[in-house]
């Protein structure tokens, strides 16, 4: 039987492959890491060779899945998945790029956020998060909801030390980087 944090990794990695704006979550699903003691070596290889060959046909898809997945089928997939052996790693991550190449720089962002996460304090972690979720709305989303007054100055410095190096692979920063800084005014 799988532990029920090494599920939640997989479904909130797996979230990043549904057919609709996910990325806001990417500082979520490095949490889920951290707290389930997953290091980012062992999210980088659950990312690649666990949920992507479970998940990736529905990038690839018209009418792909958009909602949520469902837990049981997810599960059950991945550890078949994880049953048969893997091929040597050259074979296997060149199998990986040809499946996921532009969904590439999600993995990373999520392995630099679990980076991150693990190097804060444990009692500051969960803020952290949020606090990169919260910026990451206003980054991927063109409808977030208003940064309140008093998180602003802080939630600036979080944005240029730590946010900008880890998410400005995931979109071209003109209108982007735009709407965050017009947000934390």
């Amino acid at each position: 039987m799988t532990d029920a944090r090494r599920v939640g990794v997989w479904e909130a990695f797996a979230d990043q492959f549904l057919d609709t704006e996910v990325r806001y979550d990417i500082p979520r699903a490095a949490l889920c890491c951290v707290e389930a003691g997953i290091t980012a070596a062992e999210a980088w290889d659950i990312w690649r060779f666990e949920v992507t060959p479970a998940v990736h046909f529905n990038i690839w898809s018209v009418a792909g899945e958009w909602a949520l997945w469902n837990t049981e089928w997810l599960r059950e997939r991945i550890e078949r998945i994880r049953a048969d052996p893997l091929p040597p790693r050259p074979l296997a991550h060149a199998l990986y790029r040809l499946r996921v190449h532009f969904l590439n720089s999600v993995g990373v962002a999520i392995v630099r956020c679990v980076k991150l996460l693990e190097a804060c304090p444990p009692e500051s972690r969960r803020q952290a998060a949020f606090q990169l979720v919260a910026l990451a709305r206003h980054y991927f989303d063109f409808c977030p909801q208003p940064i309140p007054e008093g998180e602003r100055a802080e939630l600036r410095l979080l944005y240029q030390r730590d946010f900008l190096p880890l998410f400005r692979q995931l979109s071209p920063p003109s209108s982007a980087d735009a709407r965050v800084r017009a947000a934390l005014v």
